[in-house]
């Protein structure tokens, strides 16, 4: 039974009246925190990060619809003040899209607005003018996002680009898509576009993978020292993979259990890799090693991925123990890793209240 409260915030005439007033709330904040900053071609990152951690919050805890509008309103404020500071950007020419990797980080922007979108259509479902809105901006990113990829791909098999794991945010946007669209039309679109779509993107999985191992790991002589956090990515694209074969109902449980596996291993290899990296940092650099950027939010993304996954995939199909054992405590990884990639991001902030040039 809900309060009175409650059935007020839940109620689609509130909707507005709610959203503005966390509008003010969070406009006070900005000016006192956010006002000098300058976000970065990737602070996609970051939207995406806060709705893919607040699903997890929400599928593993007892949360009240309360604060799941709350939190849900929260993150489309957060992402349209990240969205107006990067145009203002733009407009002042602080950034050009003709940049290789400000075109792969328009990728981040998809993402992060697909994952609250996603959010969205869950706590204020009778809000069909933003959905739409919403929707079309993520069509117009991904019109945007594609030929600049592959522009960049062609560069960069020609020797001209570095290794950019941001590659593989092509996957992680065909996959998503795939999700918003089975949100939005559910069994209104045939069950082989599902399917085909799913199995393109892992199909572009393969070729990045591919190209990755051969230019990156074949020809490193120190991996560590030249690890991405965003190789992240390539467990989380697997990962988002299985979450949309078992959203859409469209792949059997022999290939859902074969990608947890494959992703499940990648993670415990690239996460080693990484928490071995931040130890050599730490003895070398000392607390100099707690430097911030806004990629680093793809990790709490990346870990939040890979506990979803796994809740969706026990739940209908494992019957292994230890995933039982990731499914009852994982969660508390998920908000720890985004818990301190938040006091990361507030200390560079606090330290650093100027604005910042743009990466």
């Amino acid at each position: 039974m809900l309060s009175i409260w409650e059935r007020w915030v839940w109620n689609a005439n509130s909707n507005f009246v709610l959203f503005f007033l966390l509008l003010l709330f969070s406009h006070l904040v900005y000016l006192i925190l956010f006002r000098n900053s300058k976000a970065q071609s990737k602070v996609g990152y970051i939207p995406l990060a806060l709705s893919m951690v607040a699903i997890v919050f929400f599928s593993a805890f007892n949360v009240s619809h309360v604060v799941t509008k709350l939190i849900g309103m929260e993150i489309i404020i957060i992402w349209l003040y990240l969205a107006a500071n990067l145009i203002e950007n733009y407009l002042n020419e602080d950034l050009s899209l003709s940049d290789g990797s400000l075109g792969l980080a328009t990728g981040t922007w998809i993402l992060g607005t697909i994952f609250p979108l996603i959010l969205f259509i869950e706590i204020a479902p009778t809000l069909y003018g933003f959905i739409l809105l919403q929707t079309l901006i993520v069509i117009f990113l991904l019109i945007i996002f594609f030929p600049l990829t592959l522009r960049w791909l062609k560069r960069y098999l020609k020797g001209l680009e570095v290794f950019d794991a941001n590659i593989f945010l092509i996957v992680l946007n065909i996959q998503a898509v795939t999700i918003l669209l089975f949100d939005l039309m559910r069994e209104s679109i045939p069950l082989i576009v599902y399917q085909s779509i799913i199995l393109f993107g892992l199909f572009c999985y393969v070729v990045l993978f591919f190209v990755f191992v051969r230019t990156q790991i074949m020809s490193s002589k120190n991996l560590i020292k030249q690890f991405q956090v965003e190789y992240v990515l390539l467990y989380a694209a697997l990962a988002l993979s299985g979450m949309a074969m078992i959203n859409t109902h469209s792949y059997s449980e022999a290939v859902v259990t074969l990608i947890w596996a494959i992703s499940a291993i990648l993670f415990i290899i690239i996460e080693t890799v990484d928490i071995l990296r931040v130890f050599l940092l730490l003895r070398n650099r000392g607390r100099a090693a707690w430097s911030y950027h806004v990629a680093q939010w793809a990790r709490p993304f990346a870990i939040a991925v890979m506990y979803a996954f796994s809740l969706a995939y026990y739940i209908p199909y494992a019957t292994k123990p230890f995933i039982g054992y990731i499914v009852k405590y994982g969660q508390y990884i998920v908000i720890a890793c985004f818990i301190l990639q938040a006091l990361l991001y507030l200390q560079n902030v606090i330290q650093k209240p100027t604005a910042k040039k743009i990466k």
